[in-house]
């Protein structure tokens, strides 16, 4: 991606050096896009399943689709059921502050017939079931109620609603559930600027159908041994999805991938617990006489791999299984695996570069500087000597921004007159960031600060881009500088002061010119 850039943004340069004549400014957009930003399975920007303790920039949205399977049990029954969801979801920022999401899955529900090792001589041997359609379709609201610089706060509520094209033959459940949390979460910048996320939130359940959720057979038989186990069980065993519930986990992303701003890749792991508050049995099943496990307790744990590019798409694959419980529940199940595709539109980074007056016919105007096309201006100091060998001044930025502030502007206007005084001196131009938010959005952020200062010393002040790109990215045609990210603060990052010296362009002597001139 950044490659096609480099050679799309060398081919617009050309054209327009061939065609101008006179000054013209040129916008150019480039995309940054981070997997803190993608979609979750519920809509909402996160990992796959947990939240993002913020919320997306206004105008910003994310989409993705997802696959899962899981198999489970049912206590007393020797089948085990296999449910495979897909799901398409998103999210859309209204304000900077306000996130809307929704979610609509459709469920596959496989039901195997019990092996004969399983049976025992009052079962019989069913057939295989197997349902399909649309399940329970979610929407939620979230507020980003806190949000500092590692830290943030986002209630939300979220609605399950009925719309399950057929309840009692597992697609969904035939009531509303609504859920009332909140999402919390950090970042590590110490460790890689891994991201800790929390979360809590409870379920209310209106108005279900507790006969159902009890199934058909509550009491023991007389003769407990003649009655077919499963056949209590109906065909829905999604009935966990009905009773009023606490939901709580936490998980966290470690990045470990993408130096280069193409892509990232991350870690990522998720803990999900339930807590069921049902005044009656959670499971009131009989077997032999003899009343189930309550199950009011479980959990699971899901690990997964997600990789993103710059184009805003990412792919993720998981794997996740029972931690506790009495039985493997659908919520706490045997085992589950999942993957997806996102997609959460890049944020979008506007610069202007004024390129310099040159004569229409001139081939290549604009690209490369014509050799003494600018000349040597009075010295910078007074007198009669200049000092090649003086140390060049830095250019700060504002927080979060790559764009050049007047000041920044009056410096590479300085630099841009050393430059061409000191004509055998060669730059490595550098960008640089805080430590405030990840280390792959840094690297970019970087990236597009030390770009953003090339621009301005070959559009404006006329330097030759040999004299300041190395020739690997001249190489790949890629006009731009080297992003250090925030991997070499200059000050303190524990103070707003330190901090914003942190956020500069720098400038390295590749190629030292230790002449004193003399006019």
């Amino acid at each position: 991606m950044r490659k096609f850039s480099g050679i799309l943004l060398t081919l617009m340069v050309f054209v327009i050096g061939l065609s101008v004549v006179s000054a013209e400014t040129v916008t150019y957009t480039f995309q940054d896009a981070s997997l803190a930003d993608t979609p979750t399975k519920y809509g909402f920007k996160g990992l796959y399943t947990l939240f993002s303790p913020d919320t997306s920039q206004q105008g910003k949205f994310g989409l993705g689709f997802f696959w899962d399977m899981t198999r489970f049990c049912l206590p007393g029954d020797p089948r085990y059921p296999e449910v495979q969801e897909f799901t398409l979801s998103g999210y859309y920022g209204i304000t900077d502050r306000l996130e809307v999401a929704v979610a609509a899955p459709f469920r596959s529900l496989k039901i195997p017939s019990a092996s004969a090792e399983n049976r025992v001589s009052a079962d019989s041997a069913l057939d295989e079931v197997s349902e399909s359609g649309f399940g329970n379709v979610s929407v939620g609201l979230r507020f980003n109620l806190i949000q500092g610089e590692n830290f943030g706060l986002t209630p939300y509520v979220q609605a399950f609603l009925p719309t399950a094209s057929d309840p009692e033959k597992g697609t969904g459940a035939d009531n509303t559930r609504i859920h009332v949390g909140v999402s919390t979460g950090t970042v590590l910048s110490g460790l890689h600027n891994t991201r800790l996320y929390g979360q809590v939130a409870y379920q209310f359940a209106t108005d279900y159908d507790q006969d159902r959720r009890d199934f058909t057979e509550t009491k023991p038989y007389t003769h407990p041994e003649l009655q077919p186990r499963f056949e209590r069980f109906g065909t829905n065993p999604l009935f966990h999805e009905y009773g009023n519930t606490l939901f709580y986990g936490a998980g966290l992303a470690i990045p470990f991938m993408g130096a280069d701003s193409d892509y990232e890749a991350e870690l990522f792991s998720e803990l999900l617990f339930y807590h069921s508050f049902e005044d009656e049995d959670y499971i009131p099943m009989f077997e032999d006489g003899k009343a189930l496990d309550v199950v009011q307790d479980g959990g699971m744990a899901n690990v997964g791999l997600k990789i993103g590019f710059s184009n805003g798409i990412s792919v993720l694959g998981g794997w996740g299984g029972k931690l506790f419980a009495e039985e493997p529940m659908y919520e706490s199940p045997i085992w589950k695996a999942f993957a997806g595709l996102t997609y959460n539109r890049p944020q979008e980074v506007v610069l202007e570069v004024t390129l310099p007056d040159v004569p229409a016919e001139q081939p290549g105007a604009g690209l490369v500087p014509p050799e003494g096309e600018f000349k040597p201006e009075e010295p910078i100091y007074g007198g009669s000597q200049f000092d090649c060998s003086q140390e060049l001044a830095m250019v700060h930025f504002e927080f979060d921004k790559s764009t050049l502030t007047p000041e920044a502007i009056e410096t590479l206007k300085r630099i841009g007159k050393i430059m061409r005084l000191c004509d055998q001196m060669v730059l490595e131009v550098q960008g640089h960031t805080d430590w405030i938010g990840t280390e792959n959005y840094n690297y970019g952020l970087g990236n597009r600060r030390a770009r953003a200062v090339v621009y301005y010393l070959v559009y404006d002040e006329g330097i030759d881009f040999n004299r300041i790109v190395t020739p690997d990215l001249l190489d790949r045609g890629i006009i731009a500088g080297k992003s250090y990210g925030e991997s070499v603060p200059i000050a303190s990052n524990e103070t707003d002061a330190g901090r914003a010296l942190n956020r500069r362009g720098q400038f390295l002597k590749v190629v030292a010119d230790n002449r004193i001139l003399t006019y």
